[in-house]
């Protein structure tokens, strides 16, 4: 499936609730999977984005700071990666299939694009 870097990395904060959820058999298996390979580009990505903080950023006290007149360079850099598609080896879950999984809206619709849209009656 192809998908953007920002796709995979605005789901982060959702993913660990979903690789906590006991689930059954294969769907409890394909879920560790595909945590696995998300976390991954998820590291990329963060790499990524840390290495234009060391472009754009001046060391402090507290470390790196991208100061507001390097702000408008670097979320354009940024952009740039996050917009980038890639193709990644995931096929989506039935949302039935992840049991009593409590989802904010907001939760849910970061991960949208591993899972299938639940059944109306369900």
């Amino acid at each position: 499936m192809k998908v953007t870097n920002r796709t995979i990395f605005e789901c982060q904060r959702a993913l660990p609730k979903l690789a906590r959820q006991p689930l059954v058999g294969k769907t409890s298996y394909w879920v560790g999977r595909y945590v696995e390979r998300i976390s991954r580009l998820i590291k990329s990505i963060d790499a990524e984005r840390m290495e234009l903080v060391k472009k754009y950023g001046t060391k402090n006290d507290q470390g790196i700071t991208v100061e507001d007149d390097k702000m408008p360079d670097f979320t354009k850099d940024f952009d740039t990666i996050l917009d980038t598609e890639i193709e990644i080896d995931i096929k989506k879950i039935a949302f039935e299939q992840l049991g009593n999984i409590q989802l904010s809206g907001e939760e849910a619709v970061a991960l949208s694009f591993i899972l299938e849209e639940p059944k109306e009656n369900a």
